[in-house]
């Protein structure tokens, strides 16, 4: 998991140098993953399956000296975006194990914009 975690966050940092922003800028990682699992009897109850530790330890230690914070979110399931049919909701290549969001901010640029455009 850690490969995978470094991975994504390499996407991401990629992606922020695009819209100008270095990793400095990240203000806060939360990592959404699949905590339960649907019961097989059928009773529609949900078992807790993974409390998230290893991936608070993995995201700990990928983003250790960012200064940025970060949080473990456990859900049900993890839809992708990608799909824009009802068909394809519940294909296996919409789902995802683990997802991530990052929240990343300039704050003095957005200062200065902010009082450029008042």
């Amino acid at each position: 998991i850690d490969n995978l975690l470094d991975f994504m966050l390499e996407k991401a940092k990629i992606d922020l140098r695009a819209c100008g922003l270095e990793q400095d800028k990240i203000l806060h990682v939360r990592a959404y993953h699949i905590g339960a699992i649907r019961d097989l009897k059928g009773d529609g109850n949900y078992t807790a399956v993974d409390d998230g530790i290893r991936l608070r330890g993995s995201i700990g230690s990928a983003i250790r000296g960012t200064g940025a914070a970060f949080s473990v979110v456990p859900t049900r399931s993890i839809h992708l975006l990608h799909s824009t049919t009802a068909a394809d909701i519940d294909t296996t290549i919409t789902k995802g194990f683990i997802a991530m969001q990052i929240l990343a901010l300039d704050a003095v640029h957005m200062e200065t914009e902010l009082w450029i455009h008042s």
